[in-house]
């Protein structure tokens, strides 16, 4: 568990919340130095990997994990931005068709309860959905509204579980065994 990391725990210095954006197609933002800092960030994650990592995170879940208390985002929107120099603001554009689910969520409940998130069509009430789905489960958290800008590194949940995959087939080469680190 590494509660720095935004997909775990939100870091209200490393986010800036937003009123309610579910159903809004772009938000405008004065500038500033924490959206300066977020925006820098993101620019450079691009250039350097060629992924965008920022979104807004709307739902929060508190729950307890390793007796820590953490306030995990439910739903991630994809978000692209553009600088306007004369206004002195950043106009960001949600892509809500990209939306999904916070795939630390995920991650956690297979590794500490054996249980995988149902598949959900992402739309604007999709958290309160799992907050539902959570509930019949009988884990414990509380649950809170609220949308924040941030950078949400989930990409790399995304390889570890296709890796962790590559792991369960029959036959794998000996290249990507290598690789893995599987040994004969």
């Amino acid at each position: 568990l590494n509660s720095n990391d935004v997909l775990v725990s939100i870091d209200n210095n490393k986010v800036i919340s937003i009123e309610d954006i579910v159903d809004q197609e772009f938000v405008e933002i004065s500038m500033n130095v924490l959206l300066r800092s977020i925006l820098k960030s993101t620019n450079e994650l691009k250039r350097e990997t060629g992924t965008n990592a920022l979104c807004f995170a709307v739902g929060i879940i508190n729950w307890e994990i390793k007796s820590k208390s953490v306030n995990t985002p439910v739903i991630l929107i994809p978000a692209t931005h553009h600088f306007n120099k004369i206004k002195n603001e950043v106009r960001i554009e949600l892509i809500h068709e990209e939306a999904f689910i916070n795939p630390f969520i995920d991650q956690y409940l297979r590794s500490e309860f054996d249980l995988r998130v149902p598949v959900l069509e992402i739309k604007s009430d999709s958290h309160h959905e799992l907050k539902t789905w959570l509930e019949s489960k009988e884990i414990p958290f509380a649950f809170r509204e609220g949308s924040f800008l941030g950078n949400f590194h989930h990409h790399r949940y995304q390889i570890v579980k296709e890796l962790e995959e590559l792991l369960n087939v029959d036959t794998i080469g000996t290249n990507v065994q290598t690789i893995l680190g599987k040994e004969d």
